[in-house]
């Protein structure tokens, strides 16, 4: 901050000075409260001189992000010219096969995206259980497990009772019929006829 001096008056008259009272900036003392004044100056200085550089940092990250988006676009726009295709939503469908999962797309029905099936994806469907069955669409796992251990116990039931029915064979094929007491011996007919019945069923089977 320049300040003014006082012209000290003289009663000399110099002769050869051109111009008088001429005004320059030149250095002169401060004096105590001079200094004082200016150091308070000084720290608003300062802190404005804080304020404005922080909106300047705001501003400036500011249009830096608007400057990112933009150049983001940009370059979205050159990959789309440069493929010919633009990323857009498409209803899709995940399909199981042969232990791959497989996206459809539902507008073109291409399959994309293959990936390994996890183990719970694999343990939807059995092929060796489907293979048992009759043929036809493939349901869940469970309805097929139930399906095979309810043949599996109907053929049980069937091999129970041809063993059964050898047993009885056996009985009634003893050597020593002649000794059978008459209630035995009505006992070992009724088998025979029963094994008789049994022996016409499977002709007409086969």
């Amino acid at each position: 901050m320049a300040t003014e001096t006082a012209i000290p008056t003289t009663t000399t008259d110099i002769a050869d000075v051109i111009r008088r009272h001429l005004k320059k900036t030149l250095p002169c003392a401060l004096s105590r409260e001079e200094m004082t004044t200016i150091a308070i100056d000084a720290a608003k200085k300062r802190r404005r001189l804080r304020e404005l550089e922080s909106d300047l940092a705001a501003e400036k990250k500011r249009r830096q992000q608007q400057i990112d988006e933009l150049q983001g676009e940009i370059d979205t726009h050159d990959r789309e010219l440069d493929t010919g295709e633009q990323d857009r939503v498409v209803l899709c469908d995940e399909i199981f096969r042969s232990g791959t999962v497989y996206v459809r797309r539902s507008d073109t029905l291409e399959e994309i995206e293959p990936r390994p099936a996890t183990a719970q994806e694999a343990q939807r469907y059995l092929p060796a259980v489907e293979s048992t069955l009759n043929p036809g669409p493939r349901g869940p796992l469970l309805d097929q497990a139930a399906a095979v251990q309810a043949a599996e116990r109907a053929g049980d039931a069937e091999s129970d009772d041809d063993d059964e029915d050898e047993e009885d064979d056996d009985v009634t094929e003893d050597d020593g019929l002649a000794d059978l007491t008459p209630a035995q011996k009505a006992a070992s007919e009724a088998a025979a006829a029963r094994k008789a019945r049994r022996g016409g069923r499977k002709g007409k089977g086969k």
